[in-house]
């Protein structure tokens, strides 16, 4: 493979990078509304049921609001998180398993700092199946597979992006564009459990391909 086809190659890769970013944007944007118009829709229901615009409260202050169907079952709540004291929206299917979360919160061993919104759709038995985080420093989609370890992620954050494909105990496939000050850099790295098998890279410099035998040590290079 020489350079021409090398650059090819990673052109090919940015412009599909670039086109899932923008499918994922709108996706998330579409769950966000729908969401957001499914808890207005229970409040309005809610606010109907008070009696006339005279008698109702003007302001209502509660720490956690609880929407039950007819049946007495809880299909959502707001309130706020126990211990971290940020808000968090949830939905129910019938049989209890929840449904989506949308949700304020800082990661786990992540500092206050790094706190992100994120929205998490959940399987009929109540497994994490896609979640869309968002901060000031990154922004990611994560998809996970059915015994509930992540698969694939997309991920932004302030001098990457990437993609990632995971096998059930380590990234597998990384497809990642770095730009830092004037250097700009694309790689598409193969790896298997512990080490990088091929790794193809390409930049201002020019692109390269490195090859990789089971123990580590390289078996191909070009240039």
């Amino acid at each position: 493979m020489d350079t021409g086809d090398t650059n090819t190659a990673l052109m090919r890769m940015e412009a599909e990078h670039q086109r899932l970013r923008r499918q994922v944007r709108w996706l998330g944007i579409l769950l966000v509304g729908s969401l957001a118009l499914l808890l207005v829709g229970e409040l309005l229901r809610w606010k109907s049921a008070l009696g006339a615009p005279g008698e109702r409260p003007s302001e209502l202050r509660v720490s956690r609001l609880i929407i039950q169907d007819e049946h007495g079952r809880v299909r959502g709540e707001l309130g706020l998180i126990p211990g971290a004291q940020e808000p968090s929206l949830a939905f129910y299917q019938p049989q209890g398993q929840r449904w989506a979360s949308l949700a304020m919160a800082t990661p786990p061993g992540a500092p206050p700092a790094h706190q992100s919104a994120s929205l998490t759709l959940h399987d009929e038995s109540g497994k994490a199946r896609v979640l869309l985080g968002a901060s000031g420093r990154d922004n990611g989609l994560v998809l996970y597979e059915s015994e509930g370890h992540p698969g694939l992620a997309l991920y932004l954050d302030t001098d990457s992006q990437g993609l990632v494909i995971r096998g059930s105990d380590a990234p597998r496939i990384q497809l990642r564009y770095t730009e830092h000050d004037d250097a700009r850099l694309s790689e598409l790295i193969f790896r298997d459990e512990q080490r990088t098998q091929a790794a193809l890279r390409g930049g201002s410099g020019g692109g390269a391909l490195n090859l990789y035998r089971p123990d580590g040590e390289s078996a191909f290079r070009t240039p």
